[in-house]
């Protein structure tokens, strides 16, 4: 296996023992649908952010590599990532997330066919609550300028009470 046909998949972690498990098994399924390459054709890097329980152990019982990593912003965790992975093509996702099985055969297939050099995945939430609902209305509201070319306004009414919207940037977003 050359590193150029290697893919890393790289997996920032802050605290997600729970969620780990289901997250390094999805990228073992999605390793073992990969028609030639199999499991030896991916490296997973995950990225222990500032954990304080079993997340980076766990990782490495499922043979993954293990990279310490302190900063708080999640832009540099996940570089901290693919500077530790060899692979010619570099997969991200969160550890509290789960792949489909053919995901890594899709990536692999859309790079290798020359009109794609990246790309994004929908997503599907296993759960619903207020916390995740506000959250990407939060995302989304934040889109629309830079789609738009306008912030749509709120009345009064809507946004006197909690100080309004705020207007941090998407980009001083720290990693949890």
């Amino acid at each position: 296996m050359t590193e150029s046909s290697l893919i890393s998949v790289v997996i920032p972690a802050h605290n997600e023992e729970d969620y780990i498990p289901a997250c390094l098994e999805a990228v073992k399924r999605a390793a073992s649908a990969l028609p030639d390459a199999g499991p030896d054709g991916v490296e997973t890097v995950v990225v222990a952010n500032r954990c304080t329980d079993r997340t980076a152990e766990i990782a490495a019982g499922f043979g993954a590599k293990v990279v310490e990593n302190d900063a708080r912003s999640i832009a540099q965790v996940r570089n901290a990532g693919v500077r530790a992975s060899r692979g010619g093509i570099v997969v991200t996702v969160d550890a509290d997330s789960v792949m489909s099985e053919q995901a890594l055969r899709e990536v692999r297939e859309m790079l290798e066919s020359g009109r794609f050099i990246g790309g994004g995945t929908p997503v599907r939430f296993d759960r619903m609550s207020a916390g995740i609902f506000f959250s990407a209305m939060y995302v989304a509201w934040n889109l629309i300028p830079s789609c738009c070319g306008t912030k749509p306004r709120f009345p009064a009414a809507c946004s006197g009470s909690t100080g309004g919207i705020s207007t941090r940037s998407a980009d001083s977003t720290k990693a949890s």
